[in-house]
């Protein structure tokens, strides 16, 4: 429950200027892009250098007309301690990729804006 209550807080403070799709980086968005993120053909996978610790993954994909760029994250732990790089220490540190697509279906319900299209998908 914290950290959905969390993730609520930080977008009713975001909510106040949403930025539009396409200043985003977004060319696609809603529904078109959900199709997309779903069904489109993975051309490559790579990792690529950031301080995140989700250790997202860049995905290249294509649905044959469109190419597009995605994040993919499969990061699923929960920690009674975790150590982190710069010295923190968080208590019942729990981060899991389901929390984006919470973030992003509860965009959609309050009409914010401001949460990229995501979606669950398994790519092998």
């Amino acid at each position: 429950m914290h950290v959905l209550t969390s993730l609520v807080l930080a977008m009713a403070i975001q909510s106040v200027s949403p930025t539009p799709a396409a200043a985003r980086g977004l060319t696609f968005e809603g529904e078109e892009a959900e199709e997309l993120l779903r069904t489109a053909t993975v051309v490559s996978v790579r990792s690529f250098k950031t301080r995140a610790g989700t250790r997202p993954k860049k995905v290249e994909m294509s649905d044959g007309e469109r190419t597009a760029f995605a994040v993919f994250k499969t990061i699923d732990e929960s920690e009674v301690l975790k150590h982190f790089d710069d010295s923190t220490v968080e208590f019942q540190c729990t981060d899991c990729f389901k929390y984006e697509i919470t973030a992003y279906q509860l965009d959609e319900l309050l009409g914010l804006g401001i949460v990229p299209p995501t979606v669950r998908r398994r790519i092998n």
